[in-house]
């Protein structure tokens, strides 16, 4: 993902708020969303060129999402894809936070990423941080944070935007679908120009266009105090029109 905001346990109706955009260039083969041949209990879409992901759900509650970090490269020649930090987890048993901690130890494989994993209970930040080699891992606080494609804490125009967008949807109970995807869809930079190259205008503008880059799809999960979740993905083509829509309720619990 390259934009996202989390709401967790910020409001007593909604355990989990989720929104995000994924910027890709366009000829960058992906699967839609949709439940995982491989791990059925698994909701997401797939890379088809790396085989991992940028974002899933699972039936148990876990969830993971990265965002990539483009300053910061490995320490050696390692290049693990960081899409597999989204599919390990999704697939694994162990206990958010036990998993971090090992994932920090290896983190320095990865290209720079920015890593949130976690359940309805617990959520947990991995990433490179300021250079190569530093890995942090906190323990996120209930409430509404959000990502790009930097560290955890920077407060990009297009951050603020959808971080206080969905705080004030959450302060008046206008949760939607529909509520939501006008934030993500927003085309109009969220700081006054001119802009100095076009990578600080993609730094205020939540949806980007662009002839061989730009958003390819955003996503809504929404999970209600009962644990029942609604999963929204729409994509889009380079034009930034509507190319496909995936939708799925569940409602999460132990799985076996």
């Amino acid at each position: 993902m390259c934009l996202l905001t989390i709401a967790w346990g910020a409001h007593p109706d909604y355990r989990l708020v989720f929104a995000g955009n994924r910027d890709e260039f366009h000829d960058r083969p992906a699967a839609p969303a949709e439940w995982w041949s491989d791990a059925p209990a698994v909701l997401g879409g797939r890379d088809l060129r790396a085989a991992g992901s940028w974002l899933g759900i699972s039936r148990s509650g876990r969830i993971a999402v990265v965002t990539n970090q483009p300053g910061l490269e490995p320490v050696g020649n390692a290049r693990a894809s960081r899409g597999a930090l989204v599919t390990d987890f999704l697939t694994s048993e162990v206990p958010v936070d036990a998993y971090a901690a090992a994932l920090a130890r290896e983190a320095t494989e990865y290209a720079g990423f920015g890593l949130v994993i976690g359940d309805l209970d617990q959520m947990r930040y991995v990433a490179h941080e300021d250079q190569p080699g530093t890995v942090v891992c906190r323990a996120l606080e209930p409430g509404c944070f959000g990502l790009s494609n930097a560290s955890y804490g920077t407060d990009w125009p297009k951050i603020a935007y959808l971080k206080s967008g969905i705080a004030e949807l959450l302060e008046h109970d206008r949760v939607s679908e529909v509520a939501v995807l006008e934030l993500l869809e927003t085309r109009r930079p969220q700081s006054p120009g001119p802009f100095a190259d076009p990578l600080t205008k993609m730094q205020t503008t939540p949806f980007v266009l662009g002839e061989h880059y730009g958003t390819r799809a955003a996503t809504i999960i929404i999970v209600d105090g009962l644990g029942h979740c609604r999963f929204m993905e729409r994509r889009y083509d380079a034009a930034g029109r509507v190319s496909g829509e995936s939708t799925e309720s569940f409602t999460i619990g132990p799985v076996g």
